[in-house]
């Protein structure tokens, strides 16, 4: 029997998609197999747990600390003929083998009736689609390279929040100094240690050290200067962890940082989840941000009009773009999306969606045409890119 996939936790539409067709009890009777098991997170499922008992369904809760543990007990459940109705999980090569495998059920008619691929990100639906269809309801979309920080105990070595990683080992080193507590909370666990290092490489490396790395598996780029600068960061941050790190959950690291036995941790967004089960304030209690070595980018009003900005003094994106022409509409609120360009001796630029469905191109970025234009009709919301140019890349 084929079960619906759920990526990431997608266990919350199923719900819905459920309550909103006439089928008996029993029928929406749905065991779960997750690894939503900190607060935070087993906060977020009771929600999906309460709608679909709310909708006259039986939740059954199948909750499996870890998530290679609990991947790994719905997938053999599931090659061995006894899959659960649903279930949490990446989708990568797993997701594509019971895919190919034919072991999950398709959801591209709940998809369709609830016009999915017209109000979630192109990117999104891609990942959730195999063969021409949605074998899996995508509900979130993480950011892994965030750093969280007791604002007590920042206080109390006279420390700011830091904004790049230069800061943010100067704060490490008095903390270190003061002996008061841990200056680095850490899961030492495989995947944990892989997204320190991965942040690491992105906040000092910049972004094209991090596409040219994981994305090109460029040599060269591996034994550059650079590079060495990403790997001697790292290193480092083992002098500010304790010895009891090894194997530590996550969600026990963000606790420490919680209790102020801790000043600070790296990791995901979802632990934000933890600092609110606990009662914690942003902004009194905690602060988080994404340290970077340096950069620059672009916001857009919703006007059109472009502003560029610099990170901790970093190169602004040049060359910068005025406002007064085609993508500016004073009054107007119908600016929607903004994708950067850049190519290899050929400067900087993009292009601006409006809500109507036009592109407008601004700097060096080539003009495009033909594309979709609905005139008068606000329905346009977001905007992709995929340059081919050698040396370009893509932000959406």
């Amino acid at each position: 029997m084929k079960r619906a996939l759920f990526a990431s936790a997608a266990i919350a539409a199923m719900a819905l998609s459920f309550a909103a067709r006439p089928v008996s009890a029993e029928e929406m009777k749905a065991e779960v197999i997750h690894w939503w098991t900190s607060g935070g997170e087993a906060a977020a499922v009771k929600v999906f747990a309460d709608q679909f008992t709310k909708a006259g369904g039986t939740w059954v809760d199948s909750a499996v600390a870890g998530a290679a543990n609990a991947r790994n007990a719905a997938i053999s459940r599931t090659v061995a003929g006894n899959p659960p109705t649903a279930m949490q999980l990446n989708t990568g090569k797993q997701f594509d083998e019971l895919v190919e495998g034919d072991l999950l059920a398709d959801v591209d008619a709940i998809a369709t009736e609830g016009n999915w691929k017209s109000v979630m990100p192109a990117a999104i639906i891609a990942a959730a689609t195999r063969k021409g269809k949605m074998y899996a309801v995508p509900i979130n979309i993480h950011g892994q390279n965030w750093l969280w920080y007791n604002k007590a105990v920042l206080a109390s070595v006279g420390a700011a929040e830091p904004k790049t990683w230069n800061d943010a080992i100067a704060i490490l080193d008095k903390l270190k100094a003061d002996g008061k507590v841990i200056p680095l909370a850490f899961s030492g666990q495989k995947n944990w240690e892989q997204n320190l290092f991965n942040s690491v490489m992105i906040g000092v490396g910049g972004g094209q050290m991090w596409t040219g790395i994981l994305g090109k598996r460029d040599a060269a780029l591996a034994q550059s200067a650079e590079f060495k600068q990403v790997a001697v960061t790292y290193k480092k941050l083992k002098d500010y962890v304790d010895a009891g790190a090894p194997g530590r959950n996550w969600n026990d690291a963000t606790n420490m940082v919680i209790q102020g036995k801790a000043g600070m941790q790296i990791m995901g967004d979802w632990a934000k989840g933890e600092f609110v089960a606990a009662g914690k304030v942003p902004e009194k209690d905690y602060g988080c941000t994404v340290l970077s070595n340096g950069g620059g980018g672009y916001v857009m009003d919703g006007y059109g009009g472009l502003h560029p900005f610099s990170v901790n003094g970093g190169q602004m994106p040049s060359p910068v773009p005025t406002v007064n022409y085609q993508n500016y509409w004073p009054g107007w609120d119908i600016a929607r999306g903004i994708v950067s360009w850049t190519a290899s001796g050929s400067g900087n630029g993009g292009w601006v969606l409006d809500g109507w469905g036009g592109v407008h191109q601004f700097g060096n970025a080539p003009a495009i045409s033909p594309y979709a234009y609905w005139p008068g009709w606000d329905i346009a919301t977001s905007l992709a890119g995929n340059t081919s140019n050698s040396g370009s890349r893509r932000r959406t």
